[in-house]
């Protein structure tokens, strides 16, 4: 039990260090410990979060890290969503595209395929996943709270 405890403080603030090494270079000085900060809580929940950041060395990359998040939050496996949308990235997909793939990948979940097929059929789509339906305006106009919520 001791040795247990004592591997993990020895390894908690080398982890730490090996994320601050990773960026450095790769991301302004100045946003490192906002960076840092976001893939130590991006770990704790269980996301590959430096893989995105690997794949997308530049800003912005909040489109990545939700559809990957979509994906986690469905049960898919963190790093074969992580791969998928870096898949997508590479192949030229950014922005709410990127959101899209995840939409495709929970379709394919809603029509009975496994995780894995999902994952498997939304990869042979790309790069020409289609977007995402959009709600009629009858929708969004009868769109109603329901009784009461409260606006944030």
């Amino acid at each position: 039990m001791k040795l247990g405890v004592l591997l993990a403080l020895l390894a908690t603030p080398l982890a730490a260090q090996a994320v601050q090494d990773r960026l450095e270079g790769r991301v302004p000085v100045e946003a490192i410990p906002t960076v840092d900060s976001l893939a130590r809580v991006a770990a704790q929940e269980g996301l590959p979060s430096e893989r995105i950041v690997t794949a997308l060395p530049r800003p912005p990359r909040a489109a990545a890290v939700h559809a990957v998040a979509d994906l986690v939050a469905h049960h898919f496996d963190p790093d074969s969503g992580a791969g998928l949308i870096i898949e997508a990235i590479h192949q030229g997909l950014h922005g709410e595209r990127l959101l899209d793939v995840s939409t495709a990948a929970l379709a394919e979940l809603q029509r009975g395929h496994t995780h894995a097929e999902a994952l498997a059929l939304v990869r042979q789509e790309l790069p020409n996943v289609p977007p995402a339906p959009k709600p009629s305006r009858a929708t969004v106009v009868r769109a109603r709270r329901p009784p009461g919520q409260q606006p944030p």
